[in-house]
């Protein structure tokens, strides 16, 4: 509070607060006995001035123990005051200095719903001098009603002072404002899938991010999806966008995701494809599928380690071109509808063809000088490009010709030869095939009957006639039957030559069925020999019985098979199914 000092009548106008001013003089005093903290030194003369010249003074301050103290702290002081003034007398008395007041302002706060409140915190006002918040002791309380669970709003942030203390320092708290917002709910478009040319299925959605134990209980409405996917869209993933529709909730504004629609391929297959398949040499063959069963085209290509000679692939045409066994693969490799199929494996084989022999040309008589060498195919009757192996099987251990080995003939005797014609096929593509051809030669003065001498067989039975009637003569006392092949007789004895056998005997020239006689032994010594030549029976050519002295063996079927490289013949006995050799004598 300010003060004036009570001083001689005519002087008294000069101590009233403000300025007092007598005639020409002006003089200004005043002074106070209390203040408020300010941080720093205070003092009781606040104006002591005569005529605007300042009035020096000395003025002193001790505490309640009478120790000389600066008036800077809260608190009571005893003072003096000494003026160097005629008119203004000393003073003294007590000095109090009150605290100042300090400000303690929550911080506004804000946080998203379903979050735990953020640590509180506030700002400190008023403070004096060099003071900061190292003056204070203790610390602020403050408090919300808001908790976690807390819907979106503002809730008022208060402050309690009431722990807090400071030397020069009284505390007032101003509260603030936590603020609740929306929370962020992401809502993903589920992915789903579809075949292609189906229907888009039903769209859903997840929605993550629920705070405080939500579930979709609190959400409403649904949102709005899209996709760039049509009816006709192919294979493929394809965007599914949500947008919020009538979606909303109390607590969460939304984010959105998008999820997948993935348009799948159409199954498809290899239908009618057989696990194997069996050609010939030189068949071209379109039979396998040429699609599957969505209608694209199957590729047929050959397996690792077959060998590429055997058939020739183009589109589901082979072409067997080689004798052998590949494996193909088809396959369909699919596109944007339909998934690739399953590969399928077919075993290839490919089989020799049968060559017909019966087109070569056959072979024009000639007349020829005894000891004359010619080249067997001169005489030919026609030029063919059938390529063949010729052999003679007759007339050169008859002493017809002598076969030089080198495709040509020395005539020595007239009569005919009889050549085994095969088809000439080095890579094995042909079942072997092979027909005769006779070149009957002719010369002068020259002839006899063939120098091989069969020898006087025994009779066969006397009631079993001969086959030769129904021979097809092809010449110089050749013949041909298709059941029994070719064979030489010239008719003045039952004797005849087989190209096969050899020298063989009839019994009778009448009619079928009949017997040859060919004596032959087994490897342990027994005599074989009829050989059953009817045609239109169950015992047909190349059959024979056993004519042997064992009686488990007389009369048993047997099939003929061949003559070996070595001269043995091999046979078949049906009636112990067993097979064996014999030796011709």
């Amino acid at each position: 509070m300010k003060k004036t000092q009570i001083l001689p009548l005519w002087l008294t106008a000069l101590f009233l607060p403000g300025l007092a001013t007598q005639g020409a003089d002006k003089f200004e005093f005043e002074y106070r006995e209390s203040s408020v903290y300010s941080g720093q030194a205070q003092s009781v003369v606040l104006v002591a001035r005569d005529n605007g010249q300042e009035i020096t003074f000395t003025e002193s301050y001790t505490d309640t123990a009478g120790n000389p103290v600066s008036p800077v702290n809260a608190g009571t002081y005893n003072y003096s005051v000494v003026f160097n003034h005629a008119f203004l007398k000393d003073l003294s008395g007590t000095f109090t200095v009150t605290k100042n007041t300090l400000t303690v302002v929550a911080n506004a706060k804000s946080r998203e719903y379903g979050e735990a409140n953020p640590v509180f915190d506030y700002t400190v006002s008023g403070y004096q001098g060099g003071d900061s918040a190292s003056v204070i002791s203790g610390t602020p309380s403050l408090s919300t009603s808001a908790t976690v669970g807390s819907a979106v709003g503002g809730y008022a942030i208060s402050v309690d002072t009431s722990s807090l203390s400071a030397t020069n320092y009284n505390f007032t708290g101003v509260g603030s404002t936590i603020s609740v917002s929306r929370a962020s709910l992401n809502i993903s478009a589920n992915s789903t899938s579809r075949s292609y040319g189906e229907a888009d299925p039903a769209f859903t959605y997840t929605a993550s991010g629920f705070r405080n134990g939500d579930t979709t209980a609190v959400l409403s409405g649904e949102p709005s999806y899209s996709t760039t996917a049509n009816s006709s869209s192919t294979s493929g993933s394809y965007p599914i966008t949500v947008s919020q529709g009538t979606l909303s909730a109390a607590n969460y504004f939304f984010t959105f995701s998008e999820g997948t629609l993935s348009i799948g391929k159409l199954a498809q297959s290899l239908t009618g494809l057989p696990a194997s398949l069996s050609l010939t040499f030189g068949d071209v063959d379109s039979s396998l599928p040429a699609s599957s069963s969505a209608g694209l085209p199957i590729s047929y290509m050959l397996a690792a380690g077959s060998s590429g000679g055997v058939v020739t692939v183009s589109g589901n045409t082979l072409t067997a071109s080689a004798v052998g066994s590949v494996t193909l693969i088809a396959s369909q490799s699919g596109n944007n509808v339909y998934h690739p199929a399953a590969d399928a494996y077919i075993t290839l084989n490919v089989g020799r063809a049968t060559f017909d022999m019966s087109a070569y040309p056959r072979f024009n008589n000639v007349l020829l000088a005894k000891g004359e060498t010619f080249t067997i195919t001169d005489y030919l009757v026609r030029q063919t490009s059938i390529p063949a192996i010729i052999t003679p099987v007759f007339g050169v251990n008859e002493g017809i010709v002598t076969n030089n080995s080198d495709g040509t003939l020395t005539m020595w005797n007239e009569g005919p030869v009889v050549f085994l014609v095969q088809y000439d096929d080095p890579e094995g593509n042909y079942e072997p095939s092979q027909t005769y051809r006779v070149l009957e030669i002719l010369t002068s003065g020259v002839g006899g009957p063939p120098a091989t001498d069969p020898g006087d067989p025994a009779d066969p039975p006397a009631e079993i006639p001969d086959p030769i009637n129904g021979g097809l003569a092809v010449g110089n006392g050749w013949y041909f039957l298709d059941w029994f092949g070719y064979y030489y007789w010239d008719g003045s004895s039952n004797w005849i030559y087989h190209t096969d056998h050899g020298w063989l005997w009839a019994h009778s020239l009448t009619s079928l069925p009949v017997w040859f006689y060919s004596p032959s032994t087994t490897d342990d010594g027994q005599v074989f020999g009829w050989l059953y030549t009817q045609d239109n029976d169950a015992f047909a050519y190349p059959y024979l019985y056993w004519y042997g002295t064992s009686g488990n063996q007389k009369n048993s079927r047997i099939w003929y098979n061949r003559i070996l490289d070595s001269g043995q013949t091999v046979f078949f006995n049906y009636s112990n199914y067993d097979w064996f050799t014999v030796t011709k004598n």
